[in-house]
Order: C-alpha cells, then structure tokens, then sequence
C-alpha cells in the first residue's frame, strides 16, 4: 500500500476539514431538532463556530455536550459520530397531557370550553411574536385568574375570550356588568387580541393602561407587553426591497422606548416572571439598533450565568445569529478590542479558516492581536491554543511542541492541544511518537465523542503509514464501526475483507467486508474468486427490510446488501435469455471471451449495480483520503471485449453495440464506467450495428446515438 506524506496532506485535512458543509451558515440554519451540527469534539477552525462556543461555554459550566453517538458501536452507522444535538427548549415541546388536563379545567367552569381547544393547531403552527400565545400560556392565564379576585360565574367569560384568541377566532362583544377585577382582565384579553392580531398601536395602549392594575398578575403582566410591543412597532414597517424585515431599518425611536419599559419592568418586579425573558429582550433590541458593544457586554452576563443545557444551546444560537455572523463577523474590532474572550477565542478560531486565495482569512497582524488580548485578559491557556494552531498550520511542527500543554482544568482545550501535538509529530513523521500519544490517549478516560475522535485519527494514522491491518486486530482499540466500515471500504485488501468476512466482530462488519470483496473481485474481472467469494455468504443470511408501515424508511447496512450478488437473469430484454450470475460466471471461467457471458455480466451488473458505496457511513469521517481506486465493475468494458472479439457471434456482437451505444443514453454521458468515448466513435458504433447488423432486433430498436 502506498505510504502518504503527512506534511501537506495534514495540514490540508487541518485547514480544510471532510464532511463539513461549510462550518457556519450551511446544513442546519437554525440548528433544528431532527438537524444534528456537525461538530468535533475538539477546537477546529473548520467546525461550526456555535459548536466551538457550545464546548467552550460547556467545560466553564461543566455540562457533558450531547454528541450524537451510536449506543452499540459495533452496529449502527445511522447516527454521525461527530454531530451535537439540539436539544429542545421548555417552550418549544408542548406536552401531550397538558390539552388532557387543560380540558378538565376548563370543563369544571363549562362544559362548553373544552371544545374551544381543537380549533388551536398546536404550536408548530405559531411563529413570530404569536408563539405565546400556546396552550402552556393560556394554562399560566388560568392559573392566575384562579388565584384572583375575578367572581367564579366571571371567569368563563373571560375563560372563553382568551380560549378564542388561542384559537384565531373572533370574539363576541364584551359582557356587560362585569366587576371592576373581571374588567382589568377583559382589558388584558382585548390588548392581548390586538397584539396577536398584528394590531400594535392597539395593543400598546390598552396594555399601558393595565400598568397600575389592581391584579397583580394582570399589572405584571401588560407591562412585560408594552415592552413587547414596542419591539413589534419598531419592525411594523422595517422592510427591504423584497419584503423581507430589515433590522437595520428599525424604527430606533421605538427601541428606546422598548428599553425603557424593560427597565422600567425591572425596577418593579426585578424578580418577576418574564425578568429572564425581558433581559433576553434587551439583547434583541439591542442587536436591533446596531449597538454592537453593548450586545456584547449582555452576553458577557448572559455567559457567565449558569444555565441548564437546552438554554445554553438557545444562547449560542442566538450569539451567533445576532453577533458571529453575516455583517457583525466582519467588525472584528467588536472582538479584538473587547474583554470578552470567548467570543474572541472562537472568532480567531474562525479566521484561521483559509479564505478565498489566503491561507486564512484573518491578517497576522489581526491573529497577534487576538492572541495578546487573550494573554493580556488571563485566558493564557487559550493564546496559547491559537499560536500551536497557527504554528501547525504553517508547519512549523517542532515550534508547536515547544508550547506548554495547558492543564486538564478545561478538558476540551486539553485535549485539543493534545491532538495538536500529535499532528505535529506526524508532521515531523516522527509516527512512533505520534502512535504512542495516540495509544496513550485512546486508553485515557475520555468523552465518548473525544474517544471516537482518537479511534478515528488512529486508524487514520495506522492507514497512512501502511497498517492498515492493525485496526482489525484482536484488542483493536478501533471500535466504532462506522470507522471500520470506512477503512474496509476505501483501504481493505482483499486478504484483510476476506479475514473480516469471515472472523469480524459483528454481523454488520462480517457483511460489509463480504460485500466489498465481491465487489472488487468483479471489479477485478475475477470470476473464479468471485465464486469461491460467493460462497461466504452465511446460509441463513437475511436482508433486513424496512417496517411494514413505513416502507419508505431506509433499512440498515442497506449499501451494503448481499442480494446484490442474488441474480437469475432478471431484467433481461426479451429475446437475450441469460442463465442465472453463478453459471453465467462458470461459463467465464472456462471461457472469459465467450460474447454471451460477457453480455450477460453486463447485464447483471446493469440490473443489480453492485458497487461500493464510499458516502454511506463517511460523514465526518477525520481524514481517510478517497481512494483512487474504481468503485464499481466497468460494464462497457465488456461490450467492448466482445466488439473486439472477432469469434463472437453475430448476435453477441449486435447486442454489445446496441448496449454500449446505450450508455450514453439519453444524456450523453456514460453511466457504465468513467470512459470518455469520443462522439465520433459512438457514431460508427451505430453506424455498424446498423450496417452490418442491420437485421437484428437490437439494431430496429435502436434509432439514434447520443
């Protein structure tokens, strides 16, 4: 096997990580649930900088960061290695049970209410600023009316009023006589009507006018929503030339007013139940009006607060829809000149990324300031991250493993130098150094995601420098198969997937090297072996099949099926009858120019297209160059064997231009292999089936070349 050089190959698997869309901006926009971000477990210029900030953030407040990972390593290749989750916020997962239990309250003041709930689409359908108005708030409304002074016959109206809002409905008319407590909650409903109906001036007044309510849910309440409001009047008619919202086209007067409110809230229930919400708020107005500095200062506070997970990840999110990204990124002096270092740290990490026709996208002269205000900030550790980085980037490698490795105290930038140092002695190939660090390393107590990481650079390392072997050992510590898988695929000999054909640790292993190996044997135009090959396949071997009520669901290990070698002339064009692959194969073997056979090899590999499939599975895969090899068996190369074959018959020979012509139909681009057949010799195919064949059935069928 062919020995790469590690100095440019790794600093160019460095610079510009595999399988990463384009670390910020592409694949998951808003981090959705079902949408993974891709993520390794380590500092990475190329990793998503929300990913980069979430590890940092995480170790500060030592949260274990939810990595996809597989529960059994061995089996599963479903989930990508390197990905962290998002997990859902408490306001965005709306339980089940609570319509249950909301209709049993509402049903004990009138059985008419509970109806009132199915004409609410449940929250997936609300949005914008209507993404209060859910079940969950109308159970708080609930809740706070019980405990008022409201009179029990006054709260089914005002029940059915705010039941109507839920569900976009229109509203009668006000009852008439109501207390003067029901009357500050009616006012409330009508404000908060306005607000969800788009209606801003409205709503503003008739919150305003609630500020001094003598219910206090209903005081707090309007005045946490005259600050809303305000948010909503400054972007009413902030549009671009496409109808979009701008929000540097604000309406600035509107803002002011919106933080003094939310100040104003705060001087009077600074423990108050939208007081997180409200700082929040602050945020947005403040990105809002193009006060850069002072949203960084806000999230200074907001990252210094420990906060569950879920709200953790909403935080990152929002710093990097509002700061990190688009127009924000490239004030770089809102970084550089600031006292927020891990807003610095993980933009420097970003401008390490090559650029356009530059190495990197940031200057050395933006580089040295950023590690200088890390140093001068007390976040030494992390200058000293940057510099190896920048040092390993230049391959300068003996330089980097000069730099003092940083204590364990924040594990995840540990271990980043630690990899660090790892690729600079692969860098120097000083590979019994770096083999020892890595078998140090895969053998210390590790997350579960930095553990697969040092499998996969292993194995890496044990590809390049022609052991490949050694990831298939008893005791391997290379135990996630979607890295084993990966090796076998694009790396594996023919003796090491026989050997894991028949002696892998797992089903799934067994059959993706059979797999493999029968492929390359056909690539090979061994048909002998392909035939003692064939016989590996285990008699009680079964395909797994997809669930009988969602057959559109993909079934495991379904790139690697063995009824692909499963064939009995199947598909065949009536008049062209072939036997079944084992005996059309047989024939081959005693006869490999015999024109049938070989057609009807083609025709076997037209029908089942067995092949190797190098993407499934290979997402985020660390290095593992793609071999050069071919991944599929050539099928013009047959037909063009028996055009060549002077001792074909006629009928062969007919049919092997009629298929080969076919190749390139109807694009003109082959779709039986990666020869490039000039135009010219396509047309005296065509013109020679129909000249001296011009009697077949193939050569009637076939009107044109392409």
């Amino acid at each position: 096997m062919k020995i790469l050089t590690y100095g440019s190959a790794l600093v160019a698997a460095i610079a510009a990580v595999p399988a990463l869309a384009s670390g910020d901006g592409g694949g998951c926009g808003f981090w959705l649930t079902d949408c993974p971000l891709p993520t390794y477990p380590l500092y990475l210029n190329e990793n998503d900088t929300r990913g980069n900030l979430l590890m940092l953030l995480g170790d500060q407040q030592r949260h274990s960061l939810p990595f996809t990972l597989p529960a059994d390593p061995l089996n599963e290749r479903d989930k990508a290695l390197f990905s962290l989750m998002h997990l859902p916020q408490p306001d965005e997962v709306e339980d089940p049970a609570l319509r249950e239990q909301l209709g049993k309250r509402l049903a004990a003041y009138d059985p008419s209410l509970p109806p009132l709930l199915e004409h609410y689409a449940g929250r997936d359908s609300l949005y914008g600023h209507a993404i209060s108005n859910s079940l969950s708030s109308v159970s708080a409304f609930l809740d706070a009316l019980e405990q008022s002074e409201v009179p029990a016959p006054e709260r089914t109206p005002l029940l059915r009023s705010r039941l109507l809002i839920l569900g976009q409905q229109e509203s009668p008319a006000p009852a008439s006589g109501m207390s003067s407590a029901a009357l500050e909650w009616q006012g409330y409903l009508q404000a908060a009507r306005h607000f969800y109906e788009d209606r801003f001036e409205e709503a503003r007044a008739g919150f305003a006018a609630l500020q001094q309510a003598k219910a206090p849910w209903v005081a707090e309440s309007a005045t946490y929503m005259v600050m809303r409001t305000e948010i909503n009047l400054a972007m009413k008619e902030a549009k671009d030339e496409y109808g979009d919202q701008d929000v540097a086209r604000s309406d600035k007067e509107a803002l002011r007013r919106a933080m003094a409110q939310g100040q104003a809230y705060l001087a009077a229930y600074p423990q108050g139940r939208y007081a997180s919400s409200t700082k929040g708020l602050f945020r947005r107005i403040q990105w809002m009006a193009g006060d850069l500095g002072a949203l960084r200062d806000a999230y200074d506070e907001a990252m210094a607060t420990r906060q569950p997970l879920p709200a953790l990840e909403a935080l990152v999110n929002e710093i990097d829809l509002t700061l990190l990204s688009g127009d924000a990124y490239r004030q770089q002096a809102v970084y550089q000149d600031s006292a927020q270092p891990a807003l610095l740290f993980v933009n420097a990490l970003r401008g390490l990324r090559p650029a356009y026709e530059r190495p990197r996208d940031w200057q050395d002269a933006q580089l040295d300031d950023a590690i200088a205000q890390l140093q001068k900030t007390g976040n030494t550790e992390q200058a000293a991250y940057l510099k190896a980085y920048i040092l390993l980037l230049d391959k300068q490698f003996e330089q980097v493993l000069t730099l003092p490795s940083p204590g364990q105290e924040d594990a995840t930038l540990a271990f980043s130098h630690q990899m660090l140092r790892i690729w600079a002695w692969q860098g120097m190939k000083a590979f019994d150094k770096a083999e020892q660090a890595l078998m140090a390393l895969v053998t210390s107590p590790l997350g579960q995601a930095q553990q697969a990481f040092v499998e996969n650079v292993l194995a890496d390392h044990w590809v390049r420098t022609g052991n490949t072997a050694a990831i298939f050992q008893p005791g391997s510590p290379i135990t996630q198969l979607r890295i084993r898988a990966a090796v076998l695929k694009q790396e594996a000999e023919p003796a090491l997937l026989r050997q894991q054909a028949s002696q892998g640790p797992s089903a799934a292993e067994r059959q993706i090297a059979l797999h493999t190996l029968l492929v390359r044997d056909l690539i090979a135009s061994d048909a002998a072996t392909f035939l003692q090959d064939l016989a590996l396949i285990p008699a009680d071997h079964k395909e797994a099949t997809p669930p009988a009520d969602a057959p559109w669901q993909p079934v495991p290990n379904g790139d690697v099926r063995l009824s692909a070698f499963q064939w009995r002339g199947e598909e065949t064009p009536q008049g062209y009858h072939c036997r079944d692959l084992a005996q059309t194969l047989g024939t081959l073997v005693q006869r490999p120019d015999d024109g049938h056979a070989l057609n009807c090899l083609g025709e076997y590999l037209r029908s089942r297209k067995p092949h190797i499939d190098l993407w499934q599975g290979s997402e985020m895969i660390w290095g593992l160059a793609q071999d050069e090899r071919p991944t599929s068996p050539s099928r013009l190369a047959l037909y063009q064997a028996v055009m060549a074959n002077p001792k074909a018959e006629p009928e062969d020979k007919s049919y092997a231009l009629y298929r080969a012509i076919q190749c390139y139909a109807p694009s003109g681009y082959n779709s039986c292999d990666s020869q490039e057949i000039p135009k010219r010799t396509r047309q005296a195919w065509f013109n020679t089936l129909k000249q001296r064949y011009g009697n077949s059935v193939w050569a009637r069928s076939l009107k044109y070349y392409w």
